[in-house]
């Protein structure tokens, strides 16, 4: 996969995320029926101040490491590349778990059965994923040089 790869997936994972830390505020602060209720974007009892500083300081680490991979200033690791590929993986399968559970047999449970929020944390995991990939894929490479 070559840089421009990466770029369109960790860019496109990144604007998805953004749509939801956006429509979430809107809904919160200039509510309209053209998206789901503020309820349904709220996946947990975090204070919806400290939630919207939370995803903008992940929205400032993604577009951080988009500009990295994008200027070749990031200096890849495998090592990096699978202490991600680990925790990328545990939070993918563990926010899978719970879209399934939310889905079937935890619909009573409000933390499992929101789909907006586990939808996004898959994302999330994504974008992990797709890092780790780069640093694994691109340390094999400069070692070969």
């Amino acid at each position: 996969m070559k840089n421009k790869s990466y770029l369109i997936c960790l860019g496109t994972l990144t604007l998805l995320f953004a749509f939801r830390v956006i429509a979430q505020f809107i809904q919160k602060y200039f509510p309209t029926n053209h998206l789901p209720p503020l309820e349904a974007w709220q996946g947990s009892g975090l204070p919806y101040p400290w939630l919207l500083f939370s995803q903008v300081i992940l929205l400032a680490v993604a577009t951080w490491q988009i500009l990295l991979v994008a200027t070749d200033r990031i200096v890849p690791s495998k090592k990096v590349g699978n202490v991600l590929r680990v925790f990328g993986l545990a939070y993918f399968g563990s926010m899978l778990f719970r879209l399934i559970a939310g889905l079937t047999f935890a619909t009573h449970i409000h933390w499992f059965a929101a789909k907006i929020p586990s939808f996004f944390h898959l994302v999330l995991a994504s974008f992990i994923l797709v890092l780790a990939h780069y640093h694994r894929v691109k340390s094999l490479k400069s070692k070969s040089k």
